[in-house]
């Protein structure tokens, strides 16, 4: 489309563009040209919106929208035009711009709230309504957040069965970079100093459960000289 935005801009046709994220259409051009296209086409006088199409997952990367406009407001869309282009200009574009779309007197009291600049990959959406009702946030990507942060820690008993040393396998001749140790049965579980203690811990405790009853299995593993190297850690997952 912003091939031809002039031609565009002369008869008022607006443009859903969906390929910000999505490599240039021909090998000669630009690497930017997806990136630069929403500025082109409102530099032409072409009203844009953007959208993740129709794709098979398209409904879920709606939330992805703002990024594609603060991609755009990088490379030469005006920002007041990226925040329009998943605001008011998709309104008047669907024919609904009296209702939605903006906060003004005598629309619709749909909006939400946020934590703050929403061109910004950090921002965080706090609240919500549509058409002057309040809407749950809740989904199923804060219901697992939750269950997981607050996932039971592993009892002292089984905590203390597998230490953590600042002496590491003579046998492996590992690099300075790893500073500590625990194991399971003989297997060796490393990391760096920066790794938590209890992140070796809890690494030792998931091989236990998976391995821990078949000593032919970690036979062998040691025997090949074979460690598990615990590289970083977060309150998800080690």
């Amino acid at each position: 489309a912003w091939q031809i935005a002039e031609l565009l801009a002369k008869h008022n046709v607006p443009v859903i563009f969906e390929h910000t994220f999505t490599l240039p259409t021909r090998d000669f051009d630009r690497y930017d040209a997806q990136f630069r296209a929403a500025g082109i086409l409102h530099k032409a006088g072409v009203k844009v919106v953007f959208s993740e199409g129709l794709a098979r997952f398209a409904a879920s990367n709606a939330r992805n929208l703002p990024y594609s406009a603060a991609q755009s407001a990088a490379h030469g869309l005006p920002r007041a035009e990226a925040l329009k282009g998943i605001t008011l200009n998709t309104a008047e574009i669907l024919g609904v711009g009296k209702r939605l779309g903006s906060i003004d007197a005598g629309k619709e009291a749909t909006f939400f709230t946020a934590n703050g600049d929403i061109l910004e990959i950090r921002t965080q959406v706090k609240q919500m309504w549509i058409a002057g009702v309040k809407v749950s946030l809740d989904n199923r990507h804060n219901r697992l957040y939750k269950k997981y942060r607050n996932r039971p820690k592993p009892e002292k008993g089984e905590a203390d069965k597998h230490p953590v040393s600042a002496k590491l396998p003579g046998h492996l001749n590992l690099p300075a970079f790893y500073k500590k140790s625990t194991s399971v049965n003989g297997f060796p579980i490393v990391s760096s100093e920066k790794v938590s203690d209890y992140a070796l811990m809890e690494a030792a405790y998931l091989v236990d459960q998976m391995i821990g009853h078949r000593q032919d299995i970690i036979d062998n593993l040691v025997r090949r000289n074979c460690r598990l190297v615990v590289m970083a850690h977060n309150e998800f997952t080690t």
